[in-house]
């Protein structure tokens, strides 16, 4: 709501309940200068109530008003409430304009850039369509349909790879075949074997063979 339409609804409601306030009679000479002072006193109150129905925006521009030795007419506060509503619009804008540059850290293309961009997009993937079978994964040159042996040459990578993975990670069988053959003993047979970085060095055992005569 903007201070004119704030000032035409608080004039119609301030007008409807002065309405209902009896007026003095014409008659009675000792009543007007009375009736002049309230009337003062009811524009001092009219236009206090105004001041006091605006937001928080409009606190300096309030204690302004009401801090003048004589208050001034609602006509003069509505002058001076508007002149303030078009300088806080104004900040607002230059506000919203600085914080919108703070944001944004890359400005936003131009629509020509954009549509320049798009079609060197379109461009390139135009450029890697296969046109033996029409996939887009891969060029021309690189089609396994049109060249055969370009498939053959890549399982045969592939196999290769993998045999040389699986003799690299595999034990030597020897050591394998001991552990095994030395677990199958009986404790007390078992020779004590030490593991070193490259062999396998067998102990005396604990319990000596006895030796017959």
């Amino acid at each position: 709501m903007s201070i004119e339409e704030y000032y035409a609804a608080f004039n119609k409601i301030s007008s409807q309940i002065a309405s209902m306030v009896p007026k003095p009679s014409s008659l009675c000479t000792t009543c007007t200068p009375a009736w002049t002072a309230r009337e003062a006193y009811d524009a001092q109150d009219t236009m206090f109530d105004f001041v006091m129905g605006l937001q928080s925006d409009f606190e300096p521009i309030r204690v302004q008003l009401l801090g003048q030795p004589t208050l001034p007419t609602l006509s003069e506060t509505l002058s001076a409430l508007m002149a303030e509503e078009t300088r806080l619009k104004s900040l607002a804008a230059h506000s919203m304009v600085s914080e919108q540059h703070s944001v944004l850290a890359v400005p936003p293309l131009p629509v020509e850039v954009e549509i320049a961009a798009a079609t060197s997009s379109k461009k390139v993937s135009q450029k890697t369509l296969c046109s033996h079978c029409g996939k887009t994964t891969h060029p021309d040159s690189r089609c396994f349909k049109k060249y055969p042996h370009l498939l053959a040459e890549m399982r045969d990578k592939r196999a290769a790879s993998r045999r040389g993975s699986h003799a690299a990670s595999s034990s030597t069988p020897g050591s394998s075949l001991q552990f095994s053959a030395t677990a199958a003993m009986p404790q007390c047979l078992q020779p004590q074997y030490q593991l070193f970085p490259q062999h396998l060095v067998p102990q005396q055992s604990a319990v000596s063979t006895p030796q017959f005569q």
